[in-house]
Order: C-alpha cells, then structure tokens, then sequence
C-alpha cells in the first residue's frame, strides 16, 4: 500500500502540480493519511479542493459526481433547457438557477413554458422522474378520456363507473340507456363511504370527479363529520360563540375558523383544520404546542392509568417536559409526531439519556 502521495498513480494523475506547487505541497513528503487540503484537476478538467485522506477514501470530483455545479458542464441550462425555460425566477428570487445540479432534491418553483400555471417540484422529479405541470397532465388525461368517450359507441355500462350507479334512486333509468357524454344528472353510490349524490354523467366519467363526501366537498353527519372523524376533538367546540354551527356540520378539513373552549376555560378562535393538525389553546400553549394526536394519546392512556400526567415537569431538569408520565409505572411516554418533534432531535435524545439514568 503506498505511503506517500507520489507513490498513488491515482492521485498523482489528479494531483494539480501548478496549484500545489504555489502552495509548496510536495507528494513525495506527504503521506496518504494527510488532512492537508491539496488541489486537483480530474481528467475532464475540473479543477477542486479537497483533503487528501478523502481522497484516499475515495472521494472523486465533486462536479463528475454531480455534487457540485460546473457551469457549462452538469448545470441545469446546460444538461435540461427545456426545464431551464420552465424556471421561475420570481418564485426562486434567493436561488441561482446555475448553482443547481440536476439531481438535487431541493423544491423549487416552476412556471409551465405552456399554460403558465406555476407549481412547486423538487429538481429531481423534474429531471430524472420526467414529471411536468400537474395543470396540463390532468388537462391530457380529461382530453385522453374524452377521446375514449367519443370513439365509443357505447354507454356508461360500458365503463367502470356503471358499479357506482345508483338503481334504487335512479328508478327505471339503467346505465344501458345513458351515453358516456350526456349532461344528464342522476345518482351515484359510493362503494367505499356509501353516500348517494347528484351529478352529471359527463362531469364523472369525462371530468373523473368522485365522491364529494370521500373528498370533504359535502359534510355527511356521521361519515365525514367533525364530531365522527374526531369526537375528542369535537367535545372543545365552544357551545354558545358558534351559534347554531354544530360539529356535525363542518368537516375535519373545514377552513372555516370557529369559536373553541379549552378544558382550562380559555375562548379562542382557530380553523378546524388547524386544529386538526395540532393547532391548540394559545393561552396553554405559549411557548409549547401539543398535537391533538399526542392530547388523543393521553386521553386514552388516562382511561387505564388515572394518574397520568400530560405535559410533566417535575421528573427532568430545568425546562424539560415529559410529553406523558404515569407515576404509578415510572413510566414517560413520548409522541414523536413528525410535525411537533421535526426540528428537536437532540432535545429529545437528551430526555430519552436522562430517562435512561
């Protein structure tokens, strides 16, 4: 194995000798176990800096590897023009467009070179998956299922659809006697949440619209409703500030902001989508938010063990909080809920060491 630099055809025929020479670096003095940074030029001449262990360990060129950008060689203009012409420079304002490799998995906005339509994409999926704007691919898949349409002869029998007909509502009206395009309106039947609805045979089979309860787009009590979906959640609604609005009336996915009353007796108003993402009592929670996933955690944890602790303080030093704490069991219990605990790794590896002792 060789010892020193000079004695590694392979460095020596990356070994940048003009560069290295200004630095007075000499690869018959230094040994391949050097942290000296040393510059080198691969054979495609590309020029870095990097440390010769790394190199050792099999550290290549960073721009060959597509790690780093070389304008002109693996740049995004360069490798994809046409996705180059897609780029949207008021949305990526802190982003240099040619400081960008191909493969990278940063998200950045995009404007559709067709329809103008602007999304969000990580580079990868635009460069290695292909995919494009969301606006024209559903736009293609209506026009594909419209041709279909159009070159059948046939009737809604002839499609999958037919299995969500609804023949009791639909009396002697039968699938059979229905074209693929017509504007007519009957019923439909889910087969997932069985909810019946109203809509025009063209609009489902040409447009691909579905369920209106399986999508929120109707609130169906019992099926869709806040106090089905979420009854814990559903037992905070303030039961005088919302006036006649019940919980069995807004879905889990509602946008509609509404009047909430904590267990402590705090009012606050917050939508009942944030609030089913985590969103709680400003007033109990300043400083420290508690998903309603981890409030559900303890409810049900509290009906077997009653003396409980959501939110301890008293087991840990200084500011430390144990999401959950059964005294009977010593027992701490922590909802890693990816929203919440992102961002607190090595806080809550500190507890978990602590809890340990």
């Amino acid at each position: 194995m060789a010892n020193y630099i000079s004695q590694n055809s392979d460095l020596m025929a990356e070994w940048d000798f003009e560069e290295n020479t200004k630095l007075g670096l000499d690869p018959d003095k230094l040994t391949c176990g050097s942290n000296k940074t040393a510059h080198w030029k691969c054979g495609k001449g590309h020029s870095w800096e990097e440390v010769i262990y790394k190199r050792v360990n099999g550290k290549k060129c960073p721009f060959c590897s597509n790690k780093r950008v070389w304008i002109g060689y693996n740049d995004l203009p360069t490798l994809f023009p046409d996705l180059a012409k897609e780029w949207d420079f008021e949305g990526n304002r802190n982003i240099d467009i040619l400081d960008i490799v191909p493969g990278s998995t940063k998200t950045v906005c995009w404007k559709c070179s067709v329809c103008g339509h602007r999304w969000k994409a990580s580079i990868r999926q635009r460069t290695q998956r292909k995919t494009g704007c969301p606006k024209c691919a559903k736009l293609r898949r209506a026009v594909v299922r419209t041709e279909t349409i159009l070159k059948s002869s046939g009737s809604v029998a002839d499609f999958d659809i037919a299995s969500q007909w609804d023949y009791e509502k639909n009396g002697k009206l039968l699938p059979e006697q229905c074209s693929p395009s017509s504007n007519q309106s009957v019923y439909w039947k889910c087969p997932v949440c069985g909810y019946s609805w109203k809509a025009k045979i063209s609009n489902r089979i040409i447009l691909g619209r579905g369920c209106p309860c399986c999508t929120n787009k109707v609130v169906v009590p019992g099926k869709n409703d806040l106090a089905t979906v979420y009854p814990e959640l559903a037992k905070e609604w303030h039961p005088t500030a919302n006036g006649t609005l019940t919980p069995q009336q807004v879905t889990i996915g509602s946008g509609k902001k509404v009047w909430w009353l904590c267990p402590r007796g705090h009012s606050y108003k917050a939508s009942v989508m944030h609030r089913g993402h985590g969103t709680n009592c400003p007033d109990c929670n300043s400083g420290r938010q508690t998903s309603f996933a981890e409030q559900a955690v303890f409810y049900y944890i509290k009906q077997i063990y009653p003396d409980a602790i959501s939110r301890c303080s008293d087991i840990l030093p200084g500011r430390m909080e144990l999401d959950i704490y059964i005294p009977s069991l010593q027992l701490a219990i922590e909802y890693d809920g990816s929203y919440w605990h992102k961002n607190k790794q090595k806080s809550e590896q500190e507890k978990y060491r602590l809890c340990s002792e």
